[in-house]
């Protein structure tokens, strides 16, 4: 975990001026450790609300991602989930709306895109394109009356921003919020393409440098705003429950499919649902999976996306997680990915891969299989 704060630019600083901000620095870190800590012995005694009423009122603070990486460090048993609890949070923020007893509920979503990695970018590239796949939300019935969605015109590698901290993904947040109160010129979209490509960079472990090519799953951030009468039953909208929960469920089936079809058809490519960063990085890896299985069952004149599998086996080797299907006795994989990926929805991904077939196979244990001599 690195701490957000950026080098901004203008005169460069002394060595003392550079040793006085990192006294000051230091000194913040130590002042809000008790108050991160506290939302850690929330998580202990599993009140979630008070870790996210928390989070919400310190995740703005320069040192917060530094406090919380030395809680996550004194707090082991609880790290994982405090992580991703943050993250969830730090994509999410509530405002007074702008008509009394109206409330403005904001996320930042990222969006799976699979297909030729130039494709994609050209995609991207393409304000007239970009703008169509923004509508697409509002077409497909997927965005509540008022709402706005909005979308970066970068793509992002899953396998860098699993490494995201809360306040990074805040940094992004507070981007698209000052994007969508602007005039929306060419540099205002500038200036949040250069936040979210800062965001990325921030992600990048050390001494890893990635570059996608050929075809691959990459993310579109995206940003969704919408106001609620406070005092008022209503229905939260088929977006929002994708975004926060999980897919959206028989009730808004029609919505998410028809935004999928309205995708495909704008950018060529194939769209996936949004989701919120975490379980976003998890269905890459769903995707890219996918789409190197339908291939490989294209060449045995299999269309499983028709017929589905008739069985699936997942298998954990270290830091990478392998899957492969049968069809028609036919092995298909196995597929490689970074277990990271997947690592903030586990459950899901897992429920996924296991909806493509007719039987979950133990892991190597299909007939013949290729990955035997892995397990």
């Amino acid at each position: 975990m690195t701490v957000n704060t950026r080098p901004k630019a203008g005169s460069i600083p002394s060595v003392e001026e550079y040793k006085a901000a990192g006294v000051a620095f230091a000194r913040e870190i130590a002042d809000l450790g008790p108050r991160v800590q506290a939302m850690f012995d929330s998580l202990h005694v599993g009140d979630l609300g008070e870790f996210h009423s928390a989070l919400q009122a310190q995740i703005d603070n320069p040192a917060f991602d530094a406090a919380f990486e030395v809680a996550c460090a004194s707090n082991q048993h609880l790290a994982d989930v405090a992580i991703r609890e943050a993250l969830r949070g730090a994509g999410v923020s509530s405002a007074r709306g702008s008509s009394r007893g109206a409330e403005r509920i904001s996320d930042v979503f990222v969006l799976p895109v699979t297909g030729p990695v130039d494709d994609i970018n050209r995609l991207v590239s393409d304000a007239s394109s970009m703008a169509a796949l923004e509508r697409s939300f509002r077409d497909a019935g997927l965005v509540a009356p008022g709402g706005r969605v909005a979308l970066a015109d970068v793509s992002l590698g899953p396998d860098i921003v699993v490494h995201a901290t809360p306040g990074t993904l805040r940094d992004v947040h507070r981007a698209f919020e000052e994007f969508i109160a602007s005039p929306g010129t060419a540099a205002d979209r500038s200036a949040l393409e250069g936040e979210v490509e800062d965001f990325e960079a921030f992600c990048v472990p050390e001494g890893q440098v990635s570059e996608a090519k050929g075809i691959a799953t990459m993310l579109l951030a995206g940003f969704y705003t919408r106001e609620y009468a406070v005092m008022t039953q209503f229905d939260l909208d088929p977006l929002t429950v994708q975004i926060s929960s999980a897919d959206g469920g028989a009730d808004h089936a029609a919505s998410l499919a028809a935004f999928a079809e309205l995708a495909r058809d704008v950018t060529g490519l194939d769209v996936a649902l949004p989701h919120w960063l975490g379980r976003g990085c998890a269905a890459a890896a769903v995707e890219a999976a996918l789409t190197m299985m339908e291939a490989e069952a294209e060449c045995y004149g299999k269309d499983i996306s028709v017929t589905g599998l008739d069985g699936v086996a997942l298998a954990q080797r270290g830091d990478v997680t392998l899957v492969e299907g049968e069809i028609d006795g036919h092995i298909l994989g196995p597929f490689a990915f970074a277990t990271n990926l997947i690592g903030y929805a586990p459950e899901w991904a897992g429920e996924r891969f296991e909806a493509m077939a007719r039987a979950v196979i133990p892991a190597g244990r299909l007939e013949h299989s290729r990955s035997t001599r892995l397990n």
